[in-house]
């Protein structure tokens, strides 16, 4: 029996020991729930503002993704521009290159003429100036002797005699040229033939005959003077074509060179040969 009792005392207490047990733990886990509130309804905060934010940059990303869009449009607006752009340059390049192929066919025409208007004429250089001189009896008889002519046939044949001005002889010191025009262009011919053979004296004085060749002409020819000057020193005769270039024989070969590129070109290629 007492071990009954003691049985039942045993289980009181430990009723009370569980009450006094639930009732701590309950006391202590309040605090806790709170706790765990507060943060439950941080975190929904958080995720409200969270979601705020999401919006929001889902906003701006949208005005982003639009002004992209734009920027895209207006690039593509550009390259549309540019192409037509480059279209309408390449059109105006080639509408410049047919001007000046027109001009350079013009000023070629003018060139022509210039040269046919003076094809009679016939330069003299050389010829010391005289104070009053008169041209025709210092010359006349002398070219006509020069090429076994009556000197009154060819007096007949002369146009007109005189000196040109020149930039040139004013500053260094020489005696201007003189021009003679003839009715006929064979009569200046046979003095530049007769050249060839033998050099004119007036006087005592050693001269030039020249041919009369428009400025525009000899500026083109100019050019060329590297080739022309090599060209003399190995003794290989050029003529000069009407407008512009020359031509000549060499290592068995005719050759023209008519543009600045053919005649660097030419001189690149036989170097050795012309330089030795």
């Amino acid at each position: 029996m007492a071990t009954g009792r003691g049985k039942t005392q045993a289980k009181e207490k430990g009723g009370v020991i569980e009450e006094i047990t639930g009732g701590r733990r309950g006391s202590e886990s309040a605090p806790k729930m709170e706790t765990l509130y507060d943060m439950i309804s941080a975190m929904q905060q958080n995720i409200v503002t969270l979601q705020q934010d999401m919006q929001s940059n889902f906003k701006e990303i949208k005005q982003e993704i639009a002004q992209v869009k734009k920027l895209e449009e207006a690039v593509l607006a550009t390259k549309q521009d540019l192409t037509e752009v480059k279209e309408q340059m390449v059109t105006i390049g080639e509408r410049m290159d047919e001007k000046d192929k027109r001009i350079e066919a013009l000023e070629e025409k003018i060139m022509l003429m210039e040269l046919r208007s003076k094809e009679k004429n016939i330069r003299i250089r050389g010829l010391k100036e005289e104070r009053s001189e008169e041209l025709e009896k210092r010359i006349i008889a002398e070219l006509a002797k020069f090429i076994e002519y009556d000197a009154e046939e060819l007096e007949a044949e002369i146009d007109s005699i005189f000196r040109v001005n020149s930039k040139f002889a004013r500053e260094n010191n020489v005696p201007r040229d003189i021009i003679v025009t003839f009715l006929k262009k064979e009569t200046r011919d046979a003095l530049l033939r007769e050249q060839a053979k033998q050099k004119l004296r007036i006087e005592n004085q050693e001269l030039t005959l020249l041919k009369e060749i428009p400025i525009a002409i000899r500026r083109r020819r100019k050019k060329y003077t590297p080739l022309t000057e090599t060209l003399k020193k190995k003794n290989i005769l050029y003529r000069w074509e009407v407008i512009e270039g020359l031509s000549f024989t060499y290592k068995s070969k005719n050759w023209t060179i008519n543009t600045e590129e053919k005649m660097k070109d030419f001189m690149q290629k036989n170097k050795k040969e012309l330089t030795k």
